[in-house]
């Protein structure tokens, strides 16, 4: 029986410990303290003690991972940030040092829940947890964090200072080691600034998604590639900003870009092109959508930085083509590219041709 009653005990100690910042966030003096808070125009040291105290047993909560704790405590925290300015300034110091501190322990979900917090308060001092949590192991905590930069963009942008480059440079150098499609699309998206008219500097923008390109050029280069395809997006955002580079730099995207054609053609003339709709796994059927609009992005690139008289239709050729002629012909497009590209650049990019995949030469009358 005694040992029973300490079993029981040491029960309810643990519920009690798992429930207990929730217990003390719904105390009714809580709540009047953050009330209290909100209305003061200079915040005392004990204030501000009383206010970090509050986000840390909300933080505390969501962290936990308890459904129902974790959405009482999300709802607190974004809908805590008003009251006056010094209130504010506070409160988001609060929630960034918090938070900035706590998804690195959290479980995957958790933690990409509390970086949300963050995105919703879409304020610049944050931008340097977003930037951190670029390098998280988790995926949905990096996309999580390229999300709330790509949401903080006209801030970023009136803001000055280093916020800007610092918030580039991390995607830059987040995307060249990403390999998850979704994240890597998301890192391009934030770097993209068209929606606001133009970038704070176009010119360093132009050159962060240069020396992504060319990384991720150099892994479609040697075959070793994660996230086949998510680069679309990156080659559309570089058509935008390609007249930011000069001679130079167009070259090296050109050459970047070639480089992706030609191993995105072979993936898809050695594999992909066998996947049906109706037969293949929705996994191998996304990969070759993703690799066919890739493709079309990337000879349209490639195009307009060589300006060819006659462009050598790698698209057309897998867009129109009949099943059985289709890898042919892509293949002898592809090798008209490559004519081009070693003649301007001294890159190979050929690609081999069998003599059963060779069209049988009609004679001439």
């Amino acid at each position: 029986m005694r040992m029973r009653y300490r079993l029981t005990l040491a029960g309810m100690v643990l519920v009690l410990g798992t429930t207990l910042p929730l217990a003390a966030q719904d105390t009714p003096g809580q709540q009047d303290v953050i009330e209290r808070l909100q209305g003061k125009n200079v915040l005392a040291d004990e204030d501000t003690a009383a206010l970090r105290a509050w986000v840390e047993q909300r933080v505390q909560a969501l962290a936990a991972g308890d459904p129902a704790g974790s959405a009482t405590a999300v709802k607190d925290l974004r809908g805590s940030y008003k009251g006056t300015p010094s209130f504010k300034e506070a409160y988001l110091t609060a929630c960034a040092e918090v938070i900035g501190g706590a998804y690195k322990q959290a479980k995957r979900d958790a933690a990409a829940r509390l970086i949300a917090v963050l995105n919703t308060l879409n304020e610049v001092p944050t931008y340097t947890v977003l930037t951190e949590a670029l390098g998280d192991q988790r995926v949905p905590v990096r996309a999580a964090a390229a999300i709330g930069l790509r949401n903080l963009q006209s801030k970023l942008a009136a803001a000055g200072g280093n916020a800007f480059a610092e918030s580039i440079a991390a995607l830059r150098d987040a995307g060249k080691r990403e390999e998850s499609p979704v994240a890597l699309q998301l890192i391009y998206r934030a770097m993209d600034y068209s929606g606001l008219g133009s970038s704070p500097d176009p010119k360093a923008n132009a050159a962060a998604v240069l020396a992504l390109l060319k990384s991720r050029g150099q892994q479609y280069g040697t075959r070793n590639v994660k996230a086949v395809g998510a680069d679309r997006v990156g080659l559309i955002l570089a058509g935008k900003l390609s007249g930011q580079l000069d001679d130079d730099g167009r070259r090296r995207l050109a050459i970047a870009t070639a480089k992706m054609l030609h191993y995105a053609v072979m993936r898809y003339t050695s594999e992909l092109h066998k996947i049906q709709d109706k037969t293949s796994s929705p996994l191998q059927i996304a990969l070759r959508n993703r690799v066919e609009l890739f493709i079309e992005a990337a000879e349209e690139l490639l195009v307009s930085l060589t300006q060819p008289t006659a462009p050598p239709g790698v698209t057309r050729a897998m867009q129109e083509q009949p099943e059985g002629e289709k890898t042919i012909s892509m293949k002898i497009a592809m090798n008209k590219w490559g004519d081009l590209i070693q003649e301007r650049f001294q890159i190979d990019i050929h690609m081999e041709v069998t003599e059963d995949e060779t069209p049988e030469e009609t004679p001439e009358p």
